[in-house]
């Protein structure tokens, strides 16, 4: 790889991804169901299910709402990208505005100091 390469690659934005805490995981709807999210970034959510729970396995587009702790809801539409044994990957191609991830990642620094991992 050249270095102009590498640089361009270094250059390159990557999307923010928020995992959040326990308590302040927001709401997910999908055909009235409820799942409460894991992560979240632009362009992908990680949604907890119970195991054996029929969204794992659709294959078709799946449209919802993500309703965040501090009342603040976007809708969302996307794809499975891959199961885990409770936990759904989705892939979205209307994500969550880049505003709204950059909001939700400030209140929870003020809050907890620090996010992830």
């Amino acid at each position: 790889m050249t270095d102009e390469n590498k640089l361009k690659g270094a250059q390159q934005r990557q999307h923010f991804r928020i995992k959040f805490p326990d308590p302040e995981r927001p709401l997910f709807t999908h055909k009235e169901k409820g799942y409460l999210v894991i992560d979240a970034a632009e362009e992908g959510l990680a949604i907890s299910i119970e195991e054996g729970d029929p969204i794992g396995t659709f294959t078709g587009i799946i449209k919802g709402s993500i309703k965040f702790k501090d009342k603040e809801s976007c809708n969302i539409v996307g794809k499975v990208l891959r199961t885990a044994p409770n936990a759904v990957v989705l892939k979205l191609s209307i994500g969550i505005p880049l505003a709204t991830i950059m909001k939700q990642q400030r209140i929870l620094l003020q809050k907890y100091g620090q996010i992830g991992g």
